[in-house]
């Protein structure tokens, strides 16, 4: 064996490997001195290369190159190169650099080439929504480069593949014996990012997918383009619906003034907006593969090729099934059996809980500094005395009331405005109709004293032949020690009990009666504690109106709020409405409706959605990166 001056010769086979050695002890004796050559290396490594150490090549001094000052935060040491066998190995990053810079800076380019793509996809012109994707992903791919380039000059292991793969091609000078073949650094690197993006095609197309919602068909569950609007007189902050043709590059318009209405407070105002006011639709992962394994639901929400038009994917809430035929009757929705009768097509306690509409939020309907009740009025003389009172600050629990009862009956108080469909999301200078409904959540936080008798109630008015007939469904909860009663009341009357845990004394519990699809649901700090379906519904509202009560004792309201359900409409009224006729789906078809019955484009305008046409169910909120936004779809 020969060497050059100052090289470290690879060991020659061990001694023990004898003329008449098989080529399995042969292969054997190799493999474990290239893994120990392996572990020589890394142990090298991982005592950190530097200046005054022979290269880990050749064994020949080896130079390192002093950083300039300002970049010595960044990194550790200097480059370090080797005059006789041209190793060089660049300066490993600092943990600043690693886990401080790195991310920041792969996280802002994946920002823009997220932002990119996402603009990408509302762009009708195909060169430019080409150009704007090959963008996107180049910036992809930078962000990408970042993250592998500067992690793997901190990796030991791809140090170690370059000092064996130089000590490979310079076998010559290091007596002829091969080194074990391990891949440099840029290769792995390479590889990485050709594997990343192979998997991420691979999910794109058969398991998830990232869609934009571009209008307010689904609002509030998903919104489309919008723009976000801060109340004048109560600081609450809600989304307003921007149309398809407002304010689109090209259009000429540089500002519009949209007329809005608070939807907790009602102020009608004015905002002046331009395109950098324009806040994108919500972006949302879709799980493709799903229904491979199992149909779609009822109530999941879809995303799906338009009937007609299979080029566009259209996202609403899948509400029919097929062979069912459907009814809508103020709006809720029906399945019809074979023989005539009619079912309610409930949802599940999970969907709804997850699209209630707000419709009063005490935190926020007030006049800052007066201390007034405008939204509540007391009911009948003699029952109680009500005071009310008000937080100096917009983030508490805002208007309290405190109930102090006479005698034994209840004493009631009454929301000043009746219950409707309308939408904050809407504009005022809008057509959509606003229809009455009954279908509604009370919340409040209540602290009684001992023996108090807490009321929730909903009153609804149906018509009649002469007189419009009022019926009141109520929630009753006990305040005490032990257990206590709760109930369901109809017009005074008990119709359901259940005996559970009675709220404390002295201490604040948050209620909630939800009463939707005529099903009642009496809650306690979250947790369910009676369930009641009811038989004695009206076919028809024409008003409803929201009521709290107290008797027996003291009891003090804080933090009311109101919340109402989707309403489904008849739509455009065509032959697949069910709100003006039955309709009947044919089999391997669905029926699916927008959250935003009024001004949705769905099932009711276009028919039917064919199982070949389902491309799989929304799951996740993504994209703002914001708490208020990014959750489940329900």
């Amino acid at each position: 064996m020969t060497t050059t001056p100052g090289s470290t010769p690879l060991a020659a086979a061990p001694s023990e490997v004898g003329p008449d050695s098989s080529d399995e002890e042969l292969e054997a004796v190799l493999v474990a001195r290239e893994e120990k050559e392996a572990e020589d290396v890394m142990a090298v490594v991982r005592s950190g290369l530097k200046g005054d150490q022979p290269c880990p090549v050749c064994a020949a001094p080896i130079e390192e190159a002093i950083p300039p000052g300002w970049l010595k935060p960044l990194i550790t040491g200097g480059n370090l190169s080797c005059d006789v066998c041209d190793f060089k190995s660049q300066a490993a990053p600092s943990m600043v650099a690693l886990w401080g810079v790195r991310p920041v800076v792969a996280a802002l380019l994946l920002y823009a080439a997220v932002t990119k793509i996402f603009e990408a996809q509302r762009i009708p012109e195909s060169k430019s929504q080409f150009l704007a994707f090959a963008i996107g992903f180049l910036i992809f791919g930078a962000a990408a480069a970042v993250w592998y380039t500067v992690g793997g000059a901190a990796s030991p292991k791809l140090l170690q593949g370059r000092i064996l793969g130089h000590r490979r091609r310079h076998e010559d000078k290091l007596g002829g014996v091969v080194a074990p073949k391990v891949g440099g650094g840029f290769g792995e690197q390479l590889e990485a990012i050709v594997v990343a993006v192979i998997l991420a095609l691979i999910i794109r197309h058969f398991v998830m997918e990232a869609f934009v919602i571009p209008t307010g068909s689904m609002a509030p569950t998903l919104l489309g383009d919008h723009f976000e609007v801060t109340c004048s007189r109560c600081q609450h902050e809600f989304p307003v619906g921007k149309t398809e043709r407002e304010l689109q590059p090209g259009s000429g318009e540089l500002v519009v003034d949209l007329g809005v209405k608070c939807p907790l407070c009602r102020l009608n105002q004015r905002r002046d907006v331009s395109r950098s006011d324009v806040v994108g639709g919500h972006k949302i992962l879709v799980n493709k593969f799903l229904y491979a394994f199992r149909g779609p639901k009822r109530y999941e929400v879809v995303v799906f090729k338009k009937p007609g038009e299979p080029s566009r994917n259209y996202i609403k809430r899948l509400v029919g099934l097929p062979g069912e035929t459907l009814r809508i009757v103020n709006g809720d929705l029906f399945v019809i059996d074979d023989e005539g009768r009619a079912h309610r097509a409930r949802r599940p306690d999970g969907v709804q809980d997850a699209i209630w509409i707000a419709l009063h939020d005490s935190a926020f309907t007030r006049d800052p500094g007066q201390l007034r009740t405008p939204w509540w009025n007391p009911e009948g003389e003699g029952k109680g005395a009500w005071q009310f009172g008000q937080e100096g600050s917009l983030d508490t629990d805002g208007l309290w009331m405190k109930c102090t009862p006479r005698g034994e009956g209840p004493a009631w108080i009454s929301y000043a405005e009746r219950i409707n469909t309308r939408y904050g999301y809407a504009r005022t200078e809008g057509t959509t109709r606003s229809d009455p409904t009954s279908d509604v959540r009370v919340r409040v936080n209540v602290t009684g004293e001992d023996g108090a008798l807490v009321r929730l109630a909903i009153r609804e008015t149906s018509p009649g032949v002469a007189v419009r007939s009022k019926r009141v469904v109520t929630a009753r909860f006990p305040v005490g020690t032990g257990s206590g009663e709760y109930a369901i009341e109809i017009d005074g009357q008990v119709a359901e009990t259940v005996t559970a845990k009675a709220l404390t004394p002295g201490r604040k519990h948050e209620l909630t009666l939800a009463y939707a699809d005529d099903r009642a649901r009496l809650r306690v700090d979250g947790v369910t504690v009676m369930t009641w379906e009811d038989p004695f519904g009206p076919e028809k509202t024409i008003e409803a109106e929201v009521l709290i009560a107290a008797s027996k004792a003291p009891v003090v309201f804080e933090h009311t709020r109101i919340d109402r359900d989707i309403h489904y409409t008849k739509g455009s009224g065509g032959q697949w409405s069910p709100g003006s006729q039955d309709v009947t789906i044919p089999d391997n078809a669905y029926f699916c409706m927008g959250d935003n019955s009024p001004n949705s484009l769905d099932s009711r305008a276009w028919g039917f959605v064919h199982e070949g046409y389902m491309i799989g169910r929304a799951f996740l909120i993504f994209w703002p990166a914001d708490p208020k936004h990014v959750r489940l779809i329900r």
